[in-house]
């Protein structure tokens, strides 16, 4: 994939995730409530915390796709789970 792919695509899952970030409210009031998110993030608000962390995510995948990173850190984060299989 060339830079201006690249950048496109990192763009557009930070896009993705400034939405999940900014209307969390809007999510949680057109899908309901998650009841994993509300029992284990143990807010009132536990679905739209998951809705914003997911946003988040996004943003943060979004700007290593866009630098050309994502390869490098996702091999260096499950390096471990990949021990001996190489």
């Amino acid at each position: 994939m060339g830079i201006i792919g690249r950048v496109f695509l990192g763009l557009l899952f930070a896009g993705v995730g400034f939405v999940f970030v900014k209307y969390a409210h809007w999510f949680y009031a057109n899908i309901g409530p998650i009841d994993w998110a509300e029992k284990y993030f143990s807010t009132a608000g536990g679905t739209r915390a998951f809705y914003k962390l997911l946003g988040i995510l996004f943003i943060f995948v979004g700007a290593l796709v866009a630098t050309g990173l994502a390869g490098a850190f996702f091999s260096w984060a499950l390096s471990p789970l990949m021990r001996g299989k190489v």
